[in-house]
């Protein structure tokens, strides 16, 4: 990958040698301040590529991240229900396009068109002594009714 043309920000510089250190506190202090720049209602879908580029991380840092620290596992679960939230209000309204709502809620949220087949099995191993006993039993039920 080039990155002619392109000059990393001090800042950004300055968090990129911060993920690179064990002590996650700035890095969640980072994802809970792209998390609160989002309300329920904002214009603008949030993004874990956005939330890396907050942080001045990879993905792959911030996966790294996510298991070591449960302030920024929460911060990634909920940026990802603000997106789902987006996708799913916007997509209904009309306001993005459905399709690629669609498209992002089955890639990225798991969802489906169909619900899973279900399948029920009714194999019974019975043995013949066992059944004719059973219906025995029914027949002289029968009888008394």
């Amino acid at each position: 990958m080039t990155t002619k043309g392109l000059t990393l920000t001090d800042n950004t510089k300055q968090n990129i040698s911060l993920a690179k250190r064990k002590d996650r506190t700035l890095l969640t202090k980072l994802a809970i301040e792209y998390l609160q720049g989002f309300e329920t209602g904002s214009d603008t879908m949030p993004t874990v590529s956005g939330l890396c580029l907050s942080m001045g991380i990879t993905e792959s840092t911030l996966l790294d991240a996510i298991t070591q620290s449960d302030d920024i596992k929460t911060v990634y679960d909920f940026v990802k229900l603000l997106q789902q939230d987006y996708l799913i209000t916007r997509g209904i309204k009309g306001s993005v396009n459905s399709r690629f709502a669609s498209f992002l809620l089955k890639a990225k949220h798991g969802f489906t068109d169909t619900l899973p087949p279900m399948t029920q099995t009714n194999n019974f191993n019975i043995s013949p002594d066992l059944l004719a006993d059973a219906l025995k039993l029914m027949h002289q039920t029968e009888k008394k009714d």
